[in-house]
């Protein structure tokens, strides 16, 4: 079956993006693969005569979940895609174009992302700007527009990835998923990494990237667990 991604960080309109496409899209149940297919949003559709399933992937920067955490179910989806012998069409990448500036977390997830996919599956990459109809200053917003296709997306682009506007309708999101599903399947970096080569998640590039913040988060584990053995004392 043809597979497409959703990917982003939380917050940037995935589940109103895969709603807009699938309307009563019916949730395809996880088959007892692994229990991390069943965490996530599967559905079955399609457009016109051409049936898919759209994936929708957990967002990094999320305030109850370190972004180590989701990483690994990320990579436990992407290795059961890999798998399962789904023909994954590509990624459709979204940002909120509401958001004033770059922030460090979204340039670390849009590393992080280059990191998972690997160079050579950029191609197959969409990269969307969200939540058109929350614009308040359109110059501002087409400026920020034009910043990210030309400088924080100008090496996916020139590697491949096309970037376009989410408009919020099923039109639009239609529009940007027939880019994908007409390209040829494709293998992701990590995909290849933990599947094909067994490599363990923090020997991919993408685990390597965050192998710090495991580091940070590690330390800040043990500091908290000493603190509670003194004060159990």
């Amino acid at each position: 079956k043809n597979l497409i991604l959703v990917m982003g960080l939380t917050g940037s309109g995935k589940t109103f993006f895969i709603n807009q496409l699938t309307g009563q899209g019916s949730l395809v149940e996880g088959h007892g693969l692994k229990s991390c297919m069943s965490r996530c949003q599967i559905v079955e559709t399609s457009i016109g005569n051409t049936e898919f399933v759209i994936m929708d992937c957990p967002g990094f920067d999320d305030t109850t979940r370190s972004d180590t955490e989701i990483l690994k179910e990320i990579a436990e989806q992407l290795s059961a895609i890999r798998i399962l012998g789904y023909n994954l069409k590509g990624i459709v990448y979204l940002h909120r174009i509401t958001d004033n500036k770059m922030s460090g977390s979204a340039v670390r997830n849009l590393d992080l992302f280059t990191k998972l996919v690997g160079e050579d599956a950029l191609s197959n990459v969409v990269l969307v700007t969200t939540m058109w109809g929350h614009v308040t200053d359109i110059e501002k917003a087409n400026e920020r527009d034009s910043e990210l296709r030309d400088e924080y997306w100008g090496d996916m682009r020139r590697k491949g990835s096309t970037a376009t506007r989410f408009d919020g309708t099923t039109a639009s999101a239609e529009g940007i998923v027939s880019q994908l599903l007409g390209k040829r399947t494709v293998i992701l970096k990590v995909q290849e990494q933990l599947v094909d080569q067994k490599m363990q998640l923090n020997q991919t590039a993408a685990g390597a990237f965050l192998e710090p913040t495991i580091y940070r988060e590690e330390a800040q584990y043990r500091k908290r667990l000493i603190e509670l053995e003194r004060e159990l004392q």
